[in-house]
């Protein structure tokens, strides 16, 4: 037998209690929802405060959500006259006689892990740069773009492409090496004449 104590605002009462209890319900799971979400997602951009880690596949690949590899870039001059190379966030400059190279590393959650500008004069003297930048995203193959032109690629793969700056032309051969343990490594054969 039904409880009619309380009349028609009684059983009112009760069932909205019942209304309200499963609305607080599929609150709470939304509300849990979103907050795992956010976790991940700060996590996987590096703002957890925390460092990332990451499991690499067989092929060197990301295979985790938390985090990537940084870049290794190695620019070797291969031409017959020295080159110049330098950071663009700190200018940091190196001059490379020929058969000299030299090695770049970084890695951020967000942009290009590595920014180069090289030329065949100094920084100081320099009008017109080409510019190196390494990447590796969450997702997907990491890339180097050299003189505006971007090459995602895989271990083993490489390309040609060249140039002018400043009067001078340029060849480079990029080259995708295996993974070192910390970075994704690519290989840089310049020439300037």
């Amino acid at each position: 037998m039904a409880d009619h104590s309380g009349g028609v605002f009684g059983y009112l009462s009760r069932n909205h209690v019942v209304v309200s209890a499963r609305r607080t319900f599929m609150s709470m799971r939304i509300v849990t929802v979103l907050a795992v979400t956010t976790s991940l997602f700060l996590a996987a951009c590096g703002s957890s405060g925390g460092s990332a880690t990451e499991t690499a596949s067989a092929t060197g690949e990301v295979a985790g959500l938390f985090g990537t590899k940084g870049v290794e870039i190695r620019v070797n001059n291969a031409g017959s006259v020295p080159m110049y190379v330098w950071t663009r966030s700190s200018g940091s400059e190196t001059k490379l006689d020929p058969g000299k190279a030299t090695n770049f590393y970084g890695d951020t959650n967000v942009g290009n892990d590595v920014e180069l500008a090289m030329s065949s004069v100094p920084r100081g003297q320099a009008k017109q740069t080409v510019e190196i930048d390494g990447k590796n995203p969450p997702v997907g193959e990491p890339s180097v773009t050299i003189g505006g032109l971007t090459n995602y690629m895989s271990v083993g793969q490489s390309t040609d492409t060249g140039g002018q700056a400043a009067g001078a032309f340029w060849k480079a051969v990029v080259k995708r090496e295996g993974d070192r343990a910390d970075y994704k490594f690519f290989n840089i054969d310049v020439r300037w004449n």
